[in-house]
C-alpha cells in the first residue's frame, strides 16, 4: 500500500528497508561467516581494495545484529589489506537465521546474472583511457583493459573466405570447428598493427562467449556473407 505522498505504509517500510541505517564499526567487531561459499582471490581482494583507495568505501557492510558478516566479506578483507580501523555497515535487523543465509547467496549470485553490453564498455574504457582516466579501481586487468581499448581494425582485415581446408598432416594446429566447416581465414594487417588485432579478436571471442578467436573470426565470417 502506498501513500498519496507516495510513500509507503508503517507496516511495508520495515519489510521493505530492513537495513536502511549506515553505521561506522570497528573491523574487529566483525565476524566472518562460517559457511560462506564465495572465495576471494588475493587478485579479487586487491582489485576492492584499489577501488577503494581510489573511489571510497561506497558499499557498506551487511551484518546480523552480532557482527556476522551477511553481505561484504571481500570488502573486509581489502579493508584489512588498507589497514582501516572502521567500516561502514548496515544492520540486517529482524531478521531470520534462514534470511541471513539466503541473502548471503543471493547477493553474489545475482550480481552474476546480470552481462555486459560489450561494445559499450568498450567504447567506455577506451575513452577514458584517452583522456588518461585512472582504471586501476574498476576491477579490470591492465591486459583486460588493453583488449577493452583496442580499436577494430580495418574492416578489409578479414578475407580469403572459402579457400582450401588446411592439409590434413597440420590439423592439430587448425580449431577443429573450422576444419569442419572446410574454410580457410587469412587476416591482412600491417607488423605493427599484430597487438592492436590480437587483441580486438581476444574481444570479439569473450563478447561472442566462444573459445577461441578462430571460432570468433568464423562468426565474424559468417556475418560478412
Amino acid at each position: 500500500m502506498v501513500s498519496r505522498k507516495g510513500t509507503s505504509a508503517p507496516s511495508e517500510t520495515a519489510s521493505l528497508w530492513p537495513a536502511d541505517k549506515v553505521k561506522r564499526w570497528p573491523i574487529e567487531d566483525l565476524i566472518p561467516y562460517a559457511d560462506n561459499a564465495r572465495l576471494h582471490s588475493e587478485e579479487q581482494v586487491e582489485q576492492l581494495a584499489s577501488s577503494i583507495r581510489q573511489f571510497g568505501f561506497t558499499i557498506p557492510v551487511l551484518v546480523r545484529e552480532n557482527g556476522t558478516i551477511i553481505a561484504g566479506h571481500g570488502r573486509v578483507l581489502a579493508a584489512r589489506t588498507l589497514n582501516l580501523s572502521e567500516v561502514p555497515v548496515m544492520v540486517a535487523s529482524g531478521w531470520s537465521e534462514e534470511q541471513c543465509r539466503a541473502y548471503s547467496i543471493a547477493d553474489n549470485r545475482l550480481a552474476e546474472t546480470s552481462s555486459w553490453d560489450v561494445d559499450r564498455l568498450a567504447s567506455e574504457i577506451a575513452s577514458l583511457s584517452e583522456i588518461g582516466a585512472d582504471l586501476s579501481g574498476i576491477g579490470f586487468s591492465a591486459d583486460e583493459i588493453a583488449v577493452y581499448s583496442a580499436p577494430a581494425p580495418g574492416s578489409d582485415f578479414l578475407s580469403g573466405i572459402n579457400l582450401p581446408a588446411p592439409d590434413k598432416d597440420k590439423s592439430d594446429d587448425v580449431d577443429p570447428h573450422l576444419v569442419a566447416r572446410g574454410v580457410t581465414l587469412n587476416l591482412h594487417y600491417l607488423p605493427e598493427e599484430r597487438d592492436r588485432v590480437v587483441r580486438y579478436l581476444a574481444r570479439e571471442r569473450d563478447s561472442r562467449g566462444l573459445k577461441t578467436a578462430a571460432q570468433a573470426l568464423l562468426a565474424m565470417a559468417d556475418e560478412e556473407n
